[in-house]
């Protein structure tokens, strides 16, 4: 056998190789379901509840009758879990996008041993006016509550965690721009994880991080 026909060998079976492990590597992982131990994450426990908190299928963009719908039944959650909360209500404006607009942010604490150190879990409840927003922000939301739940069991960390979830996203990030620039809790983050719905399929990914991250 040639020593060409090796190489071409070598380098047809580390291609598929190459191939299967990026494949695996893009595969979500099974989801668990309601039966797993309490301090765990269930996929379908955060499913269930997003079917409750988008019962009617319906857009609920900023200011809008379904808004405050789906925003009581992210408070409702959080009371069940016995998560203490407060409502940023507020005007605010995003330059970038030429717009204001009054947002109702839900801000919630899961207390640590500092106080004055916050890790922040945020996403938005608002949608866009033409869909109900299930993956872009539902997800997110019940992503995090249900994280919470499971967080709120092995507290307290060393941090606090904040819970934000912000309004009028789909306006140009308004609601983030109301509490950054007006709520003194803001100064007190060390770091966001902003779960957000950028894609429409395929496994969770971090993206768009600072140029501090490491």
């Amino acid at each position: 056998m040639s020593k060409n026909v090796l190489v071409v060998g070598f380098a047809f079976i580390s291609t598929i190789a190459l191939f299967s492990l990026n494949h695996a590597a893009q595969q979500s992982p099974e989801p668990k379901p309601v039966t797993v131990p309490a301090n765990e994450f269930s996929a379908e426990r955060a499913h269930n509840l997003l079917q409750t908190l988008l019962a009617e299928n319906k857009p609920h963009p900023v200011g809008s009758p379904q808004n405050k719908i789906v925003k009581s039944r992210i408070t409702a959650e959080l009371d069940r879990l016995s998560i203490g909360w407060e409502e940023q209500g507020t005007w605010a404006c995003a330059y970038r996008y030429n717009g204001c607009a009054f947002v109702e942010n839900i801000i919630a604490i899961i207390p640590g041993k500092s106080e004055d150190s916050f890790i922040a879990l945020m996403a938005h409840y608002d949608s866009v006016p033409m869909a109900p927003g299930a993956g872009d922000d539902g997800a997110g939301v019940v992503a995090i509550l249900e994280s919470a739940r499971a967080l709120a069991l092995e507290a307290p960390f060393e941090h606090s965690i904040m819970l934000l979830f912000t309004d009028a996203e789909e306006m140009g990030l308004i609601g983030a721009e109301g509490f950054f620039n007006q709520h003194p809790l803001a100064k007190k983050i060390k770091l966001v994880l902003d779960f957000e719905g950028s894609g429409t399929t395929g496994q969770s990914m971090v993206l768009r991080t600072t140029d501090a991250n490491e």
